[in-house]
């Protein structure tokens, strides 16, 4: 049990890390190189812990599980993931990952709607507060700031994000249940975003004719967001294989926390992190909490 904790606490190091890190990157790439970078990085990242594993890694699976992954990485690494790092260049890494993080609120609204499962008052709990969490995001910068308020229209990009990271527990357990393992699993989500993003990118306003403006600290900052990426979705894995995922997930949930304390560290010259900020992390981290205990 303790752990399957300790891996998803560092899993919600690693994905608390990353946002932080693309918004760094931001300083010195565009959106688009940014997308690319985070993708390839993630990529190289599984293809190394399966490289270090000397073959101990089962890499075959079910054609249909392999289908079910490519879905996964169609709507959490290419869509979902594109939306984020959208709105992490928008509104800043504190509050995209924050509305990012709220993606259980949809995902039991679809086991509600779609699996016929009951909404306990656990459920009607964790919606309220991620509810109030989403409100105090969006109502906009503190009075004062030079910058002014942030326009709603800036919060499309991380609210669309969660209709696609909704979708992805649901689909990651047909995955599993269907014959797939975890890491090659990964890969497959890691690699179809990647390849999404290079070939269908324009449907997302990802203009690869603008050209991919990156400097070479650029490169290193972006690449490493991709790595953080890669190892904290194999912590998941590992986590929930050590300990159940209603104790666990809960875990590594926390990673807005740890996003909200380094943008107030490190992103000052780029973004304006306020308590208000940190309260409605808060709330959507206990309003998980709450989604996660009403699935046990």
């Amino acid at each position: 049990m303790e752990t399957g904790i300790a891996y998803a606490l560092a899993a919600a190091l690693f994905w608390g890390i990353s946002p932080v890190l693309v918004k760094r990157g931001l300083r010195d790439a565009n959106v688009s190189g940014a997308v690319l970078l985070q993708q390839a990085g993630s990529v190289l990242t599984m293809l190394l812990i399966i490289v270090l594993s000397f073959g101990a890694v089962r890499l075959r699976m079910p054609w249909t599980a392999a289908g079910v992954f490519v879905s996964v990485g169609l709507v959490g690494s290419f869509l979902g993931r594109t939306f984020v790092l959208k709105g992490i260049d928008e509104i800043g890494a504190s509050k995209a990952q924050s509305i990012a993080n709220s993606a259980p609120l949809l995902t039991a609204v679809y086991a509600v709607v779609l699996l016929g499962e009951t909404a306990t008052p656990f459920i009607l709990v964790g919606v309220v507060l991620i509810v109030g969490g989403l409100l105090l995001i969006t109502r906009g910068a503190p009075d004062g700031d030079p910058r002014g308020p942030v326009p709603y229209k800036a919060f499309l990009n991380p609210l669309l994000s969660i209709i696609f990271f909704g979708f992805g527990p649901i689909l990651k357990k047909v995955a599993i249940l269907s014959g797939g393992t975890p890491i090659p699993g990964a890969l497959v989500t890691h690699l179809t975003g990647l390849v999404l993003v290079v070939t269908c990118g324009r449907l997302l306003r990802i203009d690869w004719r603008e050209g991919i403006r990156i400097s070479a600290k650029g490169y290193a900052v972006l690449l490493l967001s991709g790595v953080a990426q890669g190892v904290g979705s194999v912590l998941t894995y590992l986590a929930v294989t050590h300990a159940p995922a209603i104790i666990v997930a809960p875990v590594w949930n926390v990673q807005p926390l740890i996003t909200f304390s380094l943008a107030r560290l490190i992103l000052r010259e780029d973004e304006t992190v306020t308590l208000k900020d940190g309260l409605a992390a808060a709330l959507v981290v206990a309003g998980v909490f709450f989604l996660f205990q009403a699935r046990g």
